[in-house]
């Protein structure tokens, strides 16, 4: 319980939880999003759509650590964003993207969100296919318009697909460690920290094993409550 105490005492633990919070928050509200729109956009045949395809997965085929050692340049103060908006003069000074306190963690939230569609896309594609093309065309019959088909027949149909996708976004992002750790590894001042990395540096670089099983715990309790919820939405869905 020492451990506990001394860890809500921690100002790195309390920057942790919200940082986390924002992490997970945004990535799972923009993978999902545009991993929706992009399975509503490929579920129709067209031109070159299977090449599209192909690049769509890329993100999700790529090491975690040449992803974001590759945004970790990107996003330098000398890297190709930088450079982007310099040239456009949509900025006078190059933007410190990952030494920035302010901005670091959305910076982090945005190279996640990129690899995080693939897997929502698959998904949800997957699930697409599985309605029956025969309730389109009779609700064409019907009159009905493209958002009726969207709100009364997909989204419906795709209930069960959707719960899970949540959930297991929730569950991997929450616990990502990869990509904060190679970009900034917690950094500057314990400004971009997640529970995940928090409980690896008070672990494994001060040596305080005790406080980070502390952190872990909690992420455990907090994944087991959040799970638990998304099963118990599916039953009572039922």
């Amino acid at each position: 319980m020492d451990n506990y105490r001394e860890l809500f005492k921690l100002p790195a633990f309390k920057k942790a939880i919200r940082n986390t919070i924002i992490f997970t928050a945004f990535s799972i509200l923009f993978q999902f999003g545009i991993g929706f729109m992009l399975a509503l956009i490929f579920n129709r045949d067209f031109p070159g759509d299977r090449y599209l395809r192909g690049l769509l997965l890329i993100p999700w085929f790529l090491p975690l650590i040449v992803s974001a050692n590759a945004f970790k340049f990107f996003f330098s103060e000398q890297g190709i964003i930088n450079a982007f908006l310099l040239s456009n003069n949509l900025i006078t000074d190059p933007i410190n993207w990952l030494t920035n306190p302010n901005l670091v963690i959305w910076t982090l939230t945005v190279i996640n969100i990129w690899i995080g569609i693939p897997f929502n896309y698959v998904l949800l594609h997957t699930g697409l296919k599985e309605i029956p093309v025969e309730l389109y065309e009779a609700a064409s019959v019907d009159g009905a318009k493209g958002w009726h088909k969207l709100i009364y027949i997909t989204v419906p149909m795709l209930k069960y697909v959707i719960i899970t996708v949540l959930m297991l976004g929730f569950v991997y992002t929450i616990k990502h460690f990869d990509i904060v750790w190679i970009a900034t590894q917690g950094g500057p001042a314990n400004s971009s920290h997640l529970l995940s990395t928090l409980s690896y540096q008070l672990a494994f670089r001060e040596y305080l094993f005790g406080m980070g099983s502390a952190v872990a715990n909690i992420m455990v309790v907090i994944i087991l409550a959040i799970v638990f919820g998304f099963a118990l939405f599916k039953v009572e869905s039922n």
